[in-house]
């Protein structure tokens, strides 16, 4: 049946542990973190409402009240190789002037002025673009939110006045690196935004002082409105559906441009405008960071052959209403882990499942990388103390782990646990304390046998928790084996997920019983009286599934789609299975929507108590029809759903006194 309807977006999300069992598999140690997976829409394209803005220039002004406040808007044209024109992050934070090149945004904090000076046509191929800049005067200030849109003719005199009347000091935004200055350090700079604009004010007006208004500008940018909320959450999905994409192409022979490729068709078809940067899919040595930054100055971008037993680092990240994304997850090119990289692997899930565990609101970064690394020691000791079958299963791999989980924790060349924001910027510097409302990306970086292990995700920092935003992607080496199988038999192709005599190709989650008898799957109430899940293996997208089920105590249960199971919470969607009246056929969102469609009272009827029923599921896109022993109960077109791929789950529910058999259980692949 439905799970927990008043808990809302709440999920208990396992810390991952590598403790005492094969190396083949990873279990769920006994800390649990309160992470929150969010559920909203997919499709979600909300805006900064425009008194935004102007509260967020008041706000700037409210720090630097003793002087002017200058910020630029981008002054150059989109390069031919770029998917489109990207305004400075800054002017647009403040402005929302998405496509207003070359301005000046000036913030008086003495009198609460904000005045826009803008310029004449800019040129693009010897020709003026018309349009482009605001209208000087009131009625365009007014339409604008400004105190006043003038001339940048006016500029000058607009500065001058002011060191006139004792305005000593200008605050500009400066780089969070340095610049390259393209030239001999005895020349004026010919490159960098920042750093020309800086010299540039210095030479119109060398009696003022150049201020940085840097720390201001982006503690107010760390916390994040609803609304910027809301989009960086769909920015979020959008990016996952895009990684997907580009795991798909990761193989043995493939180029890393295929993947990058498909990455940015992912996040154009997944809703976004293009890619927040160019796709890092890089694989071998390339993953190594001092490798990959080369990619910034070669033309063909590092691009390689993929070779089986490598890694691939995907770092990506998709654009849209002006805000970026950034996930990262890394990907065995043959599709499996070594023995030894899943050690590393799942050692480093462990450490950053227990740092996402450590955030809420007043958390230093200190403190969640701490936690990180205590994470691995404890499990690394466990390890120690409990070698047990691993260490018969896989001789050495109990003296490895111990390795690795050292090196992971050194003082120097261990993990670099990097945490930065996500905003208008796909990157921006983070501040030393998290705060609620600051979206994050955490995201650690290891390097053992020259080869580098990367994870991140965009998180959505709550007063005493973590919401993980870029949901529906793999964690465990065992999740990222299935997340990159993908389709196992052929479209079209019906076979037996249950092949009534073990539970091959299933993985149980949680306490309660499930067991084959007289060749039936039965699930049945453990001494936890908890929820239970029974997943697959394989991940599935369009299928038609048909099983049957008797229910012979309580049998409130249900059947999950397209699903990613943490624990025993489930993020997906639920076709319901219960005692009479109670909904069975009916779709259920867990931990999101909650219910999306019931039968009507007629399809109530079609359950047969106590006896053998037949249910059918059938999942194209977001279209999803359900069927119980020939009646179609409900019919549903969602978006969110079509967006969406997973594993199928049989589920148990919690209470206790629940025993459910299931036989002749069809899948095929659409």
């Amino acid at each position: 049946m439905n799970t927990r309807p008043g808990i809302g977006r709440i999920l208990l999300v396992p810390i991952i542990s590598v403790m005492t069992l094969s190396l083949v598999s990873v279990i769920t140690a006994s800390l649990v973190s309160v992470i929150t997976i969010s559920l909203a829409p997919f499709s979600a394209t909300a805006q900064i409402p425009d008194q935004e803005y102007a509260e967020r220039r008041s706000a700037l002004m409210e720090i630097y009240p003793d002087g002017l406040i200058l910020i630029k808007a981008r002054s150059s044209a989109k390069g031919m190789g770029s998917w489109g024109w990207v305004q400075s992050a800054s002017f647009l934070y403040f402005t929302g002037l998405t496509n207003q090149p070359a301005a000046i945004l000036a913030l008086d904090g003495s009198n609460g002025e904000s005045i826009l000076f803008v310029p004449p046509d800019p040129l693009s191929f010897g020709q003026p673009v018309r349009g482009l800049s605001l209208r000087p005067g009131k009625d365009s200030a007014h339409e604008n939110g400004f105190s006043d849109v003038r001339s940048w003719d006016d500029f000058k005199t607009y500065i001058t006045g002011h060191v006139t009347a004792g305005v000593e000091t200008i605050y500009i935004e400066q780089s969070r690196r340095q610049e390259n200055a393209s030239v001999p350090a005895f020349m004026a700079a010919v490159s960098g935004d920042f750093a020309l604009w800086e010299q540039s004010l210095r030479q119109a007006f060398p009696a003022l002082t150049i201020g940085t208004a840097s720390d201001g500008i982006r503690a107010l940018r760390w916390k994040k409105s609803d609304a910027e909320i809301e989009i960086l959450r769909t920015n979020a999905r959008r990016t996952a559906s895009a990684l997907e994409k580009g795991a798909a192409l990761i193989r043995p022979g493939a180029k890393q441009r295929d993947a990058e490729a498909a990455v940015v068709a992912g996040c154009i078809s997944a809703g976004a405008e293009g890619p927040s940067f160019w796709p890092w899919m890089m694989s071998g040595p390339n993953t190594n960071f001092s490798e990959l930054i080369r990619s910034f100055f070669d033309y063909n971008s590092l691009n390689r052959e993929m070779k089986g037993g490598e890694l691939v680092r995907a770092d990506v990240g998709c654009a849209s209403n002006s805000y970026g994304g950034d996930v990262g997850r890394t990907f065995p090119v043959s599709g499996k882990f070594t023995v030894e990289q899943r050690i590393v692997w799942n050692l480093l899930v462990t450490g950053y499942m227990a740092g996402v565990q450590a955030m809420g609101d007043g958390v230093s970064g200190a403190d969640v990388r701490s936690s990180s690394r205590d994470a691995i020691r404890k499990a690394s000791e466990r390890e120690a103390a409990e070698p047990g079958a691993r260490e018969a299963a896989e001789p050495g791999a109990q003296k490895t782990t111990l390795e690795i989980a050292e090196a992971m924790t050194a003082d120097t060349g261990g993990v670099n646990w990097h945490l930065h924001g996500v905003g208008v910027e796909s990157g921006e510097e983070q501040q030393p304390v998290l705060v609620r409302g600051a979206v994050i990306a955490y995201e650690p970086g290891f390097t053992w046998n020259g080869e580098s292990y990367y994870l991140e995700d965009m998180i959505l920092i709550h007063q005493d928790h973590a919401e993980i935003l870029s949901i529906g992607l793999p964690y465990t080496s065992d999740e990222i084996e299935s997340f990159m199988a993908g389709p196992g038999r052929a479209a079209g192709e019906s076979y037996a997920l249950f092949n009534g005599h073990d539970l091959s190709g299933w993985v149980n989650y949680g306490t309660e019983k499930w067991y084959v008898e007289d060749g039936e799957l039965v699930c049945e109430s453990g001494p936890d009286a908890a929820y239970g899940y029974l997943g697959t293996d394989e991940v599935f997208g369009d299928f038609e599934l048909t099983l049957e089920f008797l229910q012979e105590s309580n049998g409130n249960s249900g059947v999950f789609f397209r699903s990613w199971i943490h624990g025993t919470a489930v993020e997906g969607w639920q076709v319901e299975i219960a005692p009479p009246m109670a909904h069975t056929g009916g779709i259920y969102e867990s931990y999101g929507r909650g219910w999306l469609i019931q039968p009507d009272e007629d399809g109530e009827k079609a359950l047969r108590e106590g006896q053998w029923n037949t249910m059918r599921i059938l999942a194209i896109g977001g279209h999803v029809t359900t069927w119980l022993n020939g009646k179609q109960m409900v019919d549903i077109t969602d978006e969110k759903i079509g967006a969406a791929r997973g594993r199928i789950a049989l589920q148990i529910h919690d209470g206790g006194g629940i025993k459910v058999r299931w036989r002749n259980i069809y899948i095929r692949r659409l």
